[in-house]
C-alpha cells in the first residue's frame, strides 16, 4: 500500500485510490444546492436519515445556495524554521431566493434568521438527494452530542433585492470556518427533500 508524508512526515496517511472505473462510461453528477437546513446546535441525530432531518432541521424557501472557494488562514509564528501552519480554512456561502410570501412573511421569516442563527448549525440539499454533514460530525468514532450541521456566521444580512422584470428576491450571505484545512462534505439521504417539504404549510 503506497504511503503519503502526512504532519512533517511524524506520520504516514494511505494515498487515496482513483474512483474511477475506466472500463465504464463516465460518471456525471447534477451540481445544484436549492435549500439550506437550520439544526440547533446541539441537537444530534443520524444525518443519514429523512426522518431525523424531519424531527431536527428547518428548510428554507426554494432558491440557490453558491459557495465560495475555500481560503486557508496560515502562520509562519508556530514552527521554529519558518514553515507555514494552517490555522483555519474558511468558505463563503451565497443564498438567494426569489420566492415570497403575498402576506409578508418573508421578511419576518429573515429577521427571525437574522436573530437567532447564532443559535443553529446550516446544512445544504442538493437537487439530487446530497446533504452536507460536517466533517467533524461523519469522523467522530463515537456518538456526538452536537449538530451534524456547520456553525456559520452571518457576513451579509438577509436583504430584498430586484431581479429581472421588477421581481422582489431575498439574498444573504455567510461564511463557515473550519478548524485546521477542511472542506464541505456531504451524503446521500434519500427523501430528505420530499420528507422536509412535507412539513411546510
Amino acid at each position: 500500500m503506497a504511503l503519503l508524508c502526512n504532519d512533517g512526515c511524524v506520520s504516514t496517511a494511505t494515498l487515496p485510490g482513483n474512483y474511477q472505473d475506466f472500463c465504464a462510461p463516465p460518471v456525471r453528477r447534477k451540481s445544484g444546492w436549492g435549500h439550506f437546513v437550520l439544526v440547533p446546535c446541539e441537537t444530534s441525530f443520524d444525518p443519514t436519515s429523512a426522518a431525523d432531518w424531519l424531527a431536527n432541521g428547518e428548510l428554507s424557501p426554494e432558491g440557490k445556495v453558491t459557495f465560495g472557494t475555500p481560503s486557508i488562514n496560515t502562520t509562519d509564528e508556530l514552527k521554529a524554521c519558518g514553515e507555514e501552519v494552517i490555522l483555519d480554512t474558511s468558505i463563503t456561502f451565497d443564498f438567494e431566493t426569489a420566492n415570497v410570501a403575498a402576506d409578508g412573511s418573508d421578511m419576518d421569516y429573515f429577521k427571525t434568521l437574522l436573530k437567532n442563527y447564532e443559535r443553529y448549525n446550516i446544512a445544504f440539499i442538493s437537487c439530487d438527494g446530497r446533504v452536507t454533514i460536517a466533517g467533524d460530525y461523519a469522523d467522530a468514532v463515537t456518538a456526538t452530542d452536537y449538530s451534524p450541521g456547520y456553525s456559520f456566521n452571518i457576513t451579509e444580512p438577509p436583504h430584498e433585492i430586484e431581479k429581472s422584470n421588477y421581481l422582489a428576491a431575498w439574498r444573504w450571505q455567510g461564511t463557515i470556518t473550519f478548524g485546521d484545512i477542511g472542506m464541505i462534505e456531504w451524503d446521500y439521504v434519500p427523501g430528505i427533500e420530499a420528507a422536509l417539504k412535507a412539513t411546510t404549510t
